[in-house]
């Protein structure tokens, strides 16, 4: 937002006088920017541009779901999974892009910038999701039968997207950054790439592009005929660190009982190095169940819409 968290400077006014003499104030620039900071709380979050709709003549605010097509008719579905056609919902898409979408809608995290570390963006913000339509249905002649299909409607959507985001100025003085999330699905490897390109644009005016990327494999224990050394491996890792762990507590029974202090377990250098390491594991484990419990579900490929998995990557190098 403009003007909180920042004073316009006195040497920015100037006074000046209307034809009829009277003397009035002016800024040469009427509004300042900072950065984007959550505690002074300068998000915007109001629809700006084409997103601000007029409300009904009864008073009722207006959402983009009333936005009709753009035939002037309510969008109609033009398969069993919710799909609209770009060209037909591109006015509800205008809309939607020009309208705030707090993290719980977009079901995504902060990001922390790479090109500017202090910077943390929150995961709202004003979005515009690109359709990937997806059509399993079985088709005469296609071997396997009902083997998923995604059409060309991805490549229309986003070309649209493009044409509407520039024509109707979605960039503007108020903006701090561009985020762009791509996730790719590798059905052999059964694992996900993720690519986040952040453009962040500094109060100079200079634009700093940055880059993140992950993968993220969404069978971690599986008993195929590739994966089963690494898995039967990990669990005799597991065993070993049980085994160590009930080890670490005899000890260290045995030598409160011998000595009757607890400081005494901590002298022996090793056995502070045995705990500095069970420590690690169970925390790296620990990081490893915490992830596997947030995995979406096998479905999600098929969904039209986006799913972020770009925390999920950035989570799954520190289970390892």
């Amino acid at each position: 937002m403009p003007n909180v968290g920042c004073n316009l400077a006195v040497m920015n006014r100037r006074t000046m006088v209307f034809p009829n003499g009277t003397m009035y104030d002016e800024d040469f620039v009427p509004e300042c920017y900072v950065r984007l900071l959550p505690e002074i709380n300068n998000e915007q979050t109001g629809a700006y541009g084409p997103g601000v709709l007029p409300p009904f003549e009864d008073g009722t605010p207006r959402t983009c779901a009333d936005v009709p097509g753009a035939d002037g008719e309510p969008l109609e579905e033009l398969g069993p999974h919710g799909i609209y056609d770009p060209a037909q919902r591109a006015p509800r898409t205008l809309c939607e892009a020009f309208t705030y979408k707090s993290a719980a809608e977009t079901k995504e995290v902060p990001i922390e910038a790479v090109g500017l570390p202090a910077n943390l963006y929150p995961g709202g913000g004003f979005v515009r999701d690109i359709i990937n339509p997806i059509n399993c249905e079985p088709e005469e002649g296609i071997e396997p039968e009902g083997m998923c299909k995604r059409g060309e409607q991805v490549r229309e959507d986003l070309l649209l997207a493009i044409e509407q985001l520039k024509s109707n100025r979605w960039v503007d003085a108020n903006t701090r950054a561009v985020i762009i999330k791509v996730a790719f699905y590798n059905g052999n490897t059964k694992s996900f790439v993720t690519a986040v390109f952040i453009l962040e644009f500094t109060l100079g005016g200079v634009i700093v592009p940055s880059a993140i990327f992950g993968s993220v494999k969404t069978d971690v224990y599986t008993f195929s005929d590739e994966t089963m050394l690494a898995t039967v491996s990990e669990f005799i890792v597991y065993f070993f660190m049980l085994y160590n762990t009930l080890r670490q507590v005899r000890t260290f029974y045995l030598t409160y009982r011998k000595e009757g202090r607890l400081l005494v377990y901590f002298t022996d250098i090793w056995n502070v190095v045995e705990l500095v390491v069970l420590t690690i594991l169970y925390l790296s484990i620990s990081i490893r169940m915490a992830m596997i419990g947030t995995f979406y579900p096998s479905a999600a490929i098929f969904l039209p819409t986006f799913t972020d998995y770009s925390n999920l990557a950035r989570q799954y190098p520190q289970a390892g």
